[in-house]
């Protein structure tokens, strides 16, 4: 590779609302960025349940990576961002069993109803997040008395954006950040918990080996580089998946403490730490 090229990466960012694929070009003192394409993205209500259309989303992103290769002569890499929380499963054959379930459904509340006191504050020591009707866990928890068969089938469970990178890639890794969202990750550890899923009756095998953050998941699956009409291998890079971990990251602070508002499809405030605190007071103020 000519050391002086420019390096085009490629950012999917997709949102409840909407899938983006950007470009961004990195001369190396400067990133300049613009967007590919933009197509609505929305939950499916099918029977009783809101669904993600996965499979569209993908269908995007190999039109993204189409376009980005009729403006640039080179692709150095891809990542990828989307919300948190939601997932589908995959049988022992790699194969997706269902679209992803919103979290939009009322699965996950209604499971959290049913959660007592003492069960939400342990979970919160385990893996330092706080129970919420949206966290993954509940809604798995949900599909278990309501979807028995199709939990029964599943042999693992891909995040929305481990999902795509798998599509991508053929590899199954669970990123950590998004992995966090399922409140079954230890924080402190970056494992998942065990004793966590052995609390809420989750099978620990579900989940793949956690990914790491700025390493190659692998490279564009043969079919889909023929697909693309490409004479070389584009990596697909483990990136901040969750899209308020990596808007937070990408925040340009200089001082080494600070707090900040994401405002977004609601607002979170916080400030960025090594370790999570926990405390009761924490529980308190929620």
């Amino acid at each position: 590779m000519n050391e002086n090229r420019k390096l085009n990466i490629i950012a999917c960012d997709c949102g409840n609302s909407s899938i983006r694929v950007m470009l961004g070009t990195f001369d190396g003192q400067r990133i300049a960025v613009s967007t590919v394409l933009t197509e609505p993205n929305d939950m499916i209500a099918v029977g009783d349940y809101y669904y993600w259309d996965i499979l569209n989303v993908f269908s995007t992103i190999k039109r993204g990576l189409a376009k980005a290769l009729t403006q640039v002569e080179t692709i150095d890499s891809v990542g990828i961002c989307t919300w948190g929380v939601d997932f589908a499963f995959f049988d022992q054959d790699g194969h997706m069993l269902s679209n992803p379930l919103s979290y939009r459904n009322t699965i996950g509340a209604a499971v959290l109803e049913t959660i007592e006191a003492d069960r939400k504050k342990e979970m919160f020591f385990e893996t330092g997040i706080l129970s919420d009707k949206i966290n993954s866990v509940y809604m798995l928890k949900g599909m278990q008395e309501q979807m028995p068969s199709l939990f029964s089938a599943s042999d693992k469970l891909l995040m929305i954006p481990d999902i795509l990178n798998y599509f991508l890639t053929g590899v199954m890794i669970n990123e950590p950040s998004e992995i966090s969202t399922t409140q079954l990750l230890d924080t402190r550890t970056m494992k998942i918990s065990g004793r966590a899923c052995k609390k809420m009756g989750v099978p620990e095998s579900l989940f793949s080996p956690i990914g790491k953050h700025g390493t190659k998941i692998g490279h564009l699956q043969p079919k889909l580089q023929e697909e693309l009409a490409l004479e070389y291998e584009i990596p697909v890079v483990c990136v901040p998946s969750h899209d308020t971990a990596s808007a937070v990251l990408g925040i340009p602070a200089k001082e080494e403490t600070y707090a900040f508002v994401s405002s977004g499809t609601w607002a979170l405030i916080g400030v960025e730490l090594e370790k999570p605190i926990l405390s009761d007071s924490i529980i308190e103020a929620n």
